[in-house]
């Protein structure tokens, strides 16, 4: 989970549509792809939630839906919300976690930290192994938030699931993070400004992992280790 900027107006399809006239399934496969566009401006090809790659695909001929536009705000609760470009993220179609997971589960939505509201770094550090835990310093209200956050988009389960996924991202980048790291290091030993390696280096680290999945994860393992 990371923090997302939203911009505004959004997309202007959802100006059709009216919610004491119109309910989601007024929109067409054409409505939500342009709706889709603007998301994926926001958030990359990447779940707002748990940070899987998301996509549309074919399989077995049929098609497999691996993503969905998720209200925040539960529409079922919030019927005014419906069509607001504020509410809607993009979602991976993952059953036991995310957005499916959230609409079943119990909680107050003041409690729940939205990413373009709240920057999720603040609340939340990755380790190595694929856990996330609640970081120190936080206030009653945001340690609330992290916990409920966690809970209702299962986010940090006890085994398997999404924490063996971050494990499995976090292995494949391992390479990458012991070079970069080794750099920096070698670098300032030298004499070089730590600062300016640690800017260098850094942008080198994004400019790798752009395309990946479970970024915040893997930055935080990388961040770590750099000296």
């Amino acid at each position: 989970m990371k923090y997302l900027s939203r911009q505004m107006p959004g997309p202007s399809v959802l100006n059709k549509f009216d919610y004491r006239r119109d309910d989601w399934n007024s929109l067409s496969s054409n409505d939500k792809k342009e709706i889709w566009e603007e998301i994926i401006k926001m958030q990359g090809k990447l779940c707002a939630y748990c940070e899987k790659k998301i996509e549309h695909h074919k399989s077995g001929g049929k098609n497999k839906v691996e993503r969905h536009i998720e209200h925040f705000y539960r529409k079922s609760y919030y019927k005014n919300l419906t069509f607001e470009w504020s509410n809607l993220f993009g979602s991976c179609g993952e059953p036991q976690r995310c957005g499916f997971y959230k609409d079943k589960q119990k909680y107050n939505d003041d409690d729940l930290i939205k990413a373009d509201r709240q920057n999720p770094d603040v609340f939340f550090h990755f380790l190595e192994n694929g856990d996330v835990h609640i970081r120190e310093g936080l206030n009653e209200k945001e340690h609330k938030m992290a916990e409920v956050t966690l809970r209702v988009f299962n986010l940090n389960p006890s085994s398997g699931g999404v924490k063996a996924e971050r494990r499995r991202a976090i292995e494949l980048s391992m390479t990458l993070i012991k070079e970069l790291v080794g750099c920096a290091s070698q670098l300032i030993e030298s004499g070089c400004e730590i600062e300016d390696v640690r800017s260098m280096v850094f942008d080198e680290f994004k400019k790798n992992v752009k395309d990946r999945c479970f970024t915040t994860a893997i930055k935080h393992v990388f961040e770590n280790r750099m000296p």
